[in-house]
């Protein structure tokens, strides 16, 4: 791939020749396919044996990043096309971006920030560090991109999280020194991305990089205001660029009560750059990391840790956004919750370890919290848990099913071939009579669906068959049910 005279001529003064020409190399290589698998839905042994029976996928382990594997054999090219990634088992993640995650490292039961989160790939990896326990706040300033991430939040079952579309400095205002971990995972000018991204060479040249480097100043400023004294920061890039890792952090040093930590990656990398084109950076730059593509076979990332050492001045009045209900009193559905319980066999007090909230008639459920927030600042809180009827009953969600599928018990029909999973998945009705083995032909009752030993969510049987409530925004038509 060429890459245009202004990125060859900013790299070379960088990195140097014969590092510049080893780069270049690397772009004009295959890139390798890993997954992270979603330890909130499966385990490893599952998930490898169902894509190495079903798709010929086979997996292997890398030898030094937890939780990732790399697809070493894929001959029909399906890792982005199975059911078992439609339904959130795995994410197709490159393997440089699951290091700012695991340096953060949060715990089940922390508040944490993923300060830009789309499209959810790192987001969704933090709710797994935390086993879905805890409070994570998913933010997203681009609006086309909250979607997107709203969509993986849903796909990977996350119940521990609230989406949020504002600008990190307004998010400022409204979490004072609430959070005790930050990942800002800040927009870039991607020159570690070269391989995958050739746009980049549209658009690329140093007055972008300076714009870039002053908006990625305001978000870290905005996260040290919201991170608790004692809390951590991880910051990351997936560019090369000194102005928007090395002297950012450096400017960031010598203006706010943070200090850098040691970085211990599972990857070979190189310490920050000490100085460049006559800037000198701090004295302890060395302890944040620059992951080289050449060397890793992989993105270029930068990583640096920081901890917060003392308060920073409160900030100013602000507006509310327009509010978003608060949480309900679970005895104001308590009827409803556990007419549910009973219809798909699972136990009565199944939802007293969840909280609840509701926005027209839709209910959203996520795991109980001691954290306090103004849910108004959310766009929405957990997943999608039913839909409250004009009866006062709970019309259950196909994706509350999934997460709860290891407790439902009865109303469940087995799927026994491909082309009725097709037809349901598609949002289509299946011709199909029976429940449990019982006929229950003509009447109309809601029900639990399975396909080969994967819940796929929640139909209704009617006198024309199994009319299907798999999600519209997650009705893929171009995978492989096999």
């Amino acid at each position: 791939m060429a890459v245009s005279d202004k990125i060859s001529g900013y790299l070379r003064s960088l990195i140097g020749e014969e590092s510049f020409s080893r780069y270049i190399d690397y772009i004009g290589t295959p890139l390798k396919t890993y997954i992270r698998i979603n330890t909130l839905k499966t385990d490893f042994e599952s998930l490898s044996q169902r894509l190495s029976r079903y798709y010929s996928i086979e997996l292997k382990p890398h030898e030094s990043v937890p939780g990732c594997w790399e697809v070493v054999s894929d001959p029909d090219r399906q890792t982005g096309k199975t059911l078992e990634h439609s339904l959130g088992h795995y994410y197709i993640q490159s393997l440089s971006s699951m290091i700012p995650p695991l340096v953060l490292n949060p715990q089940p039961g922390e508040k944490v920030l993923d300060l830009c989160a789309a499209p959810g790939s790192k987001s969704t990896q933090l709710a797994a560090l935390m086993q879905n326990k805890g409070f994570l706040a998913l933010n997203e300033i681009q609006a086309d991109r909250v979607r997107i991430l709203t969509y993986n939040a849903e796909r990977m079952n996350l119940v521990n999280s609230g989406v949020i579309h504002q600008r990190a400095e307004w998010l400022a205002n409204e979490f004072i020194e609430y959070f005790d971990k930050i990942l800002v995972d800040a927009p870039c000018s991607g020159l570690g991305i070269l391989s995958k991204k050739d746009e980049v060479n549209n658009w690329w040249n140093q007055n972008n990089v300076t714009k870039l480097a002053a908006l990625q100043n305001q978000i870290l400023i905005s996260a040290i205001k919201m991170l608790k004294p004692g809390g951590e920061i991880v910051y990351s890039t997936c560019t090369m660029t000194y102005e928007e890792n090395e002297e950012l952090i450096t400017r960031i040093l010598e203006k706010y009560p943070v200090k850098l930590e040691e970085v211990e990656l599972p990857l070979k990398s190189a310490p920050g750059i000490s100085e460049f084109d006559g800037r000198v950076s701090s004295s302890e730059i060395s302890m944040t990391k620059r992951l080289l593509p050449w060397e890793i076979l992989s993105e270029g990332f930068y990583i640096a840790r920081l901890r917060k050492t003392g308060s920073v001045p409160l900030p100013g009045k602000y507006v509310r956004p327009k509010p978003f209900p608060d949480f309900i009193k679970k005895n104001q559905y308590k009827k409803a919750l556990d007419s549910l319980a009973r219809h798909f066999g699972m136990p009565v007090d199944i939802f007293e370890r969840y909280s609840f909230n509701l926005k027209g008639n839709k209910l959203y459920f996520s795991v109980n919290t001691d954290n306090q927030f103004v849910p108004s600042v959310f766009q929405r809180i957990g997943l999608k848990f039913a839909t409250i009827d004009k009866k006062g009953d709970a019309v259950l969600h196909s994706l509350a099913a999934q997460h709860l599928d290891k407790y439902i018990t009865a109303s469940v029909i087995d799927l026994e071939d491909v082309a009725k999973a097709k037809v349901y998945l598609e949002g289509g009705t299946v011709q199909q009579t029976a429940v449990n083995n019982d006929d229950i032909s003509g009447s109309e009752r809601q029900v639990a669906v399975r396909y080969n030993g994967l819940m796929l969510g929640t139909a209704v049987m009617t006198r024309q068959g199994l009319k299907s409530q798999f999600p519209k925004a997650h009705r893929i038509q171009n995978f492989t049910v096999r």
